[in-house]
């Protein structure tokens, strides 16, 4: 990046794919006001409130994506709520994926909260459960 920046003077990085990656690349580009396009990741890293001017996102965050597939399940598959459990990982991927659960179960008529377990244990989901209200 250093190289692309500095010798070949390019003004935008673009197709950075990951969140370690871009985690490294923002504070870079933002620093040098150059235009940063395109991540390969749902990170919330790239989805600051108010926005940061140089940062724009393809892709939608792991969060929309979770809301999008409870969605799915619930409207179109007729799915009810107390059908769907939520395994995620213990990290900042997880609780994202988690909070557009979340999100979408306070979106709906529904009044029961998803559960989430970790994936991580190979104990039953009831001893690990998370709950949100």
């Amino acid at each position: 990046m250093k190289q692309l920046y500095d010798k070949e003077q390019v003004f935008a990085l673009s197709a950075m794919s990951g969140t370690p990656t871009a985690a490294v690349a923002i504070p870079y580009a933002l620093e040098r006001r150059a235009l940063f396009f395109g991540a390969f990741t749902g990170s919330g890293i790239l989805r600051n409130d108010p926005p940061d001017r140089y940062v724009f996102n393809y892709r939608a965050s792991y969060a929309e994506e979770t809301a999008a597939v409870v969605h799915y399940l619930i409207k179109l598959r007729r799915l009810q709520p107390r059908q769907i459990a939520v395994f995620a990982q213990q990290d900042s991927y997880g609780d994202a994926g988690f909070a557009g659960v979340a999100k979408a179960f306070r979106g709906s008529a529904s009044t029961t909260a998803p559960f989430c377990g970790s994936t991580t244990s190979a104990i039953p989901l009831t001893s690990t459960m998370r709950s949100i209200s």
